[in-house]
């Protein structure tokens, strides 16, 4: 008599902002993404993303869907968005988009740099991550968005630097867009140097850190490639699917 073995799939659980919903025509997911191919490959997914949200609190969300649905053997993805969005979240509330930030402001005067405070709060984000891994005893795949994910992540033993830029996988074969696979890359468009109030800063460092925003904000130029439309905001299904194939094959599924 022959016995057949079922092994189970395990199950899916993705966290992040925007990006990790799926293809967007204005305010709509016209497709699911990641979150779609793995569904229709029979597995079952988790998406705790949410547009519009900071690093922490999608953390929060992962940890509570962890809490409920994870078993060991489980997969976890957290995808990385611009790590600023978490100092000025509070702040952006009722205000128009060019209104100063006294906050985000005085972060990056003593800071010294945008760099300095991206790392400092990449590193709080990591740590909070860390410890939801730890809590579960997992490793949690991380994925750079609209921001790379910062080296530091190094540190913390439950996390896996598992794609260090999204946007570099996607279009860094372009050389004009070759900057894009530099640790400290990212695509700032929710903020600009109108926000900052540099009547407090020393003319050397606020000239620095202009020229870090604007770098950042000019980086949107790679989102014209048609792997980011029809938005040119996100990856569409196409860039989803990039991802997709990638993490089938590097975790053998």
């Amino acid at each position: 008599m022959t016995i057949l073995l079922t092994v189970s799939k395990p199950k899916i659980f993705i966290a992040g902002l925007s990006w990790g919903r799926g293809e967007w025509v204005g305010p709509n997911v016209v497709h699911r993404g990641i979150e779609q191919y793995f569904t229709d490959d029979g597995y079952r997914v988790h998406n705790v993303s949410k547009p519009r949200s900071t690093h922490t609190k999608i953390n929060q969300l992962l940890d509570a869907s962890l809490a409920e649905y994870y078993q060991p053997g489980d997969l976890v993805f957290w995808i990385q968005a611009d790590p600023i969005i978490d100092v000025i979240a509070e702040e952006l509330v009722g205000k128009l988009t060019n209104q100063k930030l006294p906050g985000l402001s005085e972060r990056l005067r003593l800071a010294g740099s945008l760099v300095a405070l991206m790392t400092e709060q990449q590193r709080t984000i990591y740590c909070e991550l860390n410890n939801i891994a730890v809590k579960y005893d997992t490793q949690i795949h991380c994925i750079g968005g609209t921001y790379n994910i910062n080296p530091v992540i190094q540190d913390f033993s439950n996390l896996n630097l598992f794609v260090p830029s999204w946007i570099n996988m996607l279009v860094g074969h372009f050389t004009e867009y070759s900057r894009s696979a530099d640790e400290n890359f990212g695509v700032t468009h929710t903020w600009t140097v109108d926000n900052i109030d540099f009547s407090a800063y020393n003319v050397n460092l606020a000239d620095a850190i202009r020229k870090e925003i604007t770098e950042r904000v000019a980086n949107v130029i790679m989102f014209r490639e048609d792997i980011f439309h029809p938005d040119g905001v996100h990856p569409n299904r196409d860039g989803h699917r990039v991802l997709y194939e990638y993490i089938k094959q590097e975790l053998d599924l």
